[in-house]
Formats: structure tokens, C-alpha cells, sequence
């Protein structure tokens, strides 16, 4: 008796697999998708700020005015935790496919500009700090 429930566990579990796998996302699925990967692309950038400040903060005493690029590489690294809070805490359930589409716009713009303010604030930290 007891292998006759496995054999059908069994089944009913690849049954329900099987149904599953070719599921077909949504447009608001997709996007949502979108804007993950272009977190995850600034996300990796965060050693980056971390080396770049570092780099940065150690040339301070001989040249103030790299503090500007410090509080720079700072508040962009804020902005994508901040952007992070946001995104997490925000309930989508109760909102049509359309506003969920707005509000995911939304989103991937400032994750958009914040990658690319990423990209400059490191660029011209390495710059300044010759790790080019």
C-alpha cells in the first residue's frame, strides 16, 4: 500500500512539474524581469564604489578636493539602497497589469540613471585616483 501512495505522489509531482515549466509570463512578469537584471548589473558595480572610495578616501590628506568625488560615489551607492527599499516594499497586488507596468517604468528609469551615475562616479574616481 505504502508504494502504491509513492507511485501516485510520485506522479501526481511530475504531473504538476510538467504543468508548471512551460508557463508563459506575463508582460508586467518580463518587465519585471528587465528591471531585476539592470539591478543586478548596478549591483555588481558596488565593489567598484567600495575600491574607488577607499582609493580615494586614502589621497585626502594630500589633495582635499577629492571629498566631492567621495560624497559622490556615497550618494550613489545611497540611492541604489534607497531604490532597493523602495522596490521591495512596494505592493504590486492590488494593482492593474497597467499601473504595475507604469510603476516598473518607474523603476527602471532611476535604475537606469543610478547605473549611469555609477559608471561616471567610478570612472572619474579611478581617474583621479590613477587607477586607470
Amino acid at each position: 500500500m505504502k508504494i502504491r501512495n509513492l507511485v501516485v505522489f510520485g506522479l501526481f509531482s511530475l504531473i504538476y512539474i510538467a504543468c508548471n515549466t512551460n508557463k508563459v509570463k506575463s508582460e508586467v512578469e518580463l518587465y519585471t524581469d528587465e528591471v531585476i537584471e539592470l539591478h543586478d548589473i548596478a549591483m555588481a558595480k558596488m565593489g567598484d564604489i567600495r575600491r574607488a572610495r577607499k582609493a580615494l578616501k586614502k589621497m585626502k590628506s594630500q589633495n582635499p578636493d577629492v571629498g566631492e568625488g567621495i560624497k559622490n560615489l556615497d550618494d550613489v551607492e545611497e540611492a541604489m539602497f534607497d531604490w532597493m527599499r523602495r522596490f521591495h516594499d512596494k505592493d504590486h497586488s492590488a494593482m492593474s497589469d497597467s499601473l504595475k507596468m507604469n510603476d516598473l517604468k518607474k523603476y527602471y528609469n532611476q535604475m537606469d540613471l543610478i547605473n549611469k551615475n555609477t559608471d561616471g562616479y567610478i570612472a572619474a574616481a579611478k581617474k583621479i585616483a590613477g587607477l586607470e
